[in-house]
């Protein structure tokens, strides 16, 4: 991409097919989204490149993950109509360039701001996204999420559902899928009231929090220990562990 203004952030997606799809922000009106994807040997496959979203307002932050057989999910922060807050939205983009949702689809509902979106496969060619949404006000965030499956099913409510709504704040999830079976997320949590930790919790296979050994939506302590334990990461170890 050679347009005018700054292209910036960029992220990647491959395909089973040695393709490569590239998401970034870009600033040739004003803060958006744009998408290109590449053949196995390296050549642009796209006259133009994809808007994934340039609607009014600004647009961040885009994650990407593989999807089905051959296309790619992409999340972003999106402003669009929301005063001071902002929403995720999600696009479904195969090699094409043909769109699932003709301006993307809003995961969530909620009038708060939702930030810190990550995404992942859900070990069955489906992904999982989740963010931090403050509809309890400000310092008090949760990790909410939603699945979108294989057949672009969209599981859970209209505003996401909470996989951590404990006291305090829970911010910076990164999640990934459990060869087993499900998904595990972790993030820093304040619910203590004077630093943050390290939990950590367990989605299953059809995209719940129901395991009380997780004590359900409130989670399991990684770290704790005193001052700030920040920006964790996960990777999966094995057959249901992380």
């Amino acid at each position: 991409c050679e347009e005018d203004e700054d292209q910036s952030y960029p992220a990647a997606s491959s395909n089973r097919h040695g393709g490569l799809f590239v998401i970034w922000m870009d600033k040739r009106v004003e803060d958006d989204i744009y998408a290109q994807y590449l053949n196995s040997a390296g050549e642009i496959q796209w006259d133009e490149d994809f808007p994934i979203s340039n609607e009014p307002n600004r647009q961040l932050g885009p994650k990407a993950q593989p999807y089905g057989d051959s296309a790619v999910a992409v999340i972003w922060q999106d402003y669009r109509g929301i005063e001071n807050s902002s929403s995720v939205f999600l696009q479904l983009l195969n090699p094409s360039g043909i769109p699932e949702y003709p301006n993307g689809q809003q995961l969530s509902q909620s009038p708060a701001a939702q930030t810190g979106l990550r995404l992942s496969d859900d070990g069955q060619h489906g992904v999982v996204a989740v963010w931090t949404d403050y509809r309890k006000g400000t310092g008090e965030g949760d990790i909410f999420y939603r699945r979108i499956d294989s057949s672009g099913n969209i599981s859970g409510s209209d505003s996401g559902d909470p996989l951590c709504d404990f006291t305090g704040s829970q911010e910076q999830p990164a999640v990934i899928a459990d060869p087993a079976g499900g998904t595990f997320a972790v993030w820093q949590d304040n619910r203590n009231g004077f630093d943050y930790d390290i939990y950590m919790n367990r989605l299953s296979a059809h995209g719940l929090a129901i395991y009380d050994a997780w004590k359900q939506r409130e989670g399991l302590p990684v770290i704790r220990e005193d001052l700030n334990q920040l920006g964790p990461q996960v990777v999966p170890s094995g057959l249901g562990a992380a």
